[in-house]
């Protein structure tokens, strides 16, 4: 089937049994989509992404992100230009969203527009996108914002109210 893009039948196995395992919601697509997204995969495999990594960020942005089948192909596709934008491997940047993907899906709809500012903040302060996201995440409760906004007043002289670290609802916001 992706003799046009050039895959041999090992490459096309390996991409089609890589959906098959790791997107649970694959078996219920069109067989159009099913070739669509299997193209757009192996594409991704040529930037790097292999076809399990490919399948879990799939499974979560239509499971946990509430994507559409039309919308799932470039979404993933959209991982590439965020990569070239920030000049990361595009291999990197699609692992790093399966890391954290279950948490950012508390953000629904929106949480791949949330992955691509935590993805530029990161790459601005030199850091990966899930050290990025952790430092984030240590202001979710009073106690861990209390206690990291101490120590980083204390060793930086900053003036980080914790409080307002609370109020911040995005880990974007937050770093």
């Amino acid at each position: 089937e992706f003799d046009d893009l050039g895959a041999t039948m090992e490459e096309s196995g390996k991409i089609m049994a890589g959906l098959n395992k790791g997107f649970s919601g694959f078996v219920g697509l069109t067989a159009e989509t099913r070739k669509a997204l299997g193209g757009t995969v192996l594409e991704m495999s040529r930037f790097g992404v292999s076809a399990d990594t490919s399948a879990a960020a799939l499974d979560l942005l239509q499971r946990s992100m509430g994507k559409t089948p039309a919308q799932l192909g470039p979404s993933l596709k959209a991982f590439d230009d965020l990569a070239q934008s920030l000049v990361l491997p595009t291999g990197q940047v699609v692992e790093d969203f399966v890391k954290i993907g279950p948490k950012l899906a508390r953000f629904g709809k929106d949480s791949d527009k949330q992955f691509e500012k935590l993805a530029k903040k990161a790459r601005e302060m030199g850091l990966s996108i899930e050290a990025a996201f952790n430092i984030g995440e240590t202001f979710d409760t009073f106690e861990g914002a209390a206690d990291a906004a101490g120590k980083l007043n204390a060793q930086l002289g900053l003036q980080i109210n914790s409080v307002q670290m609370l109020k911040n609802r995005t880990p974007t916001e937050r770093v």
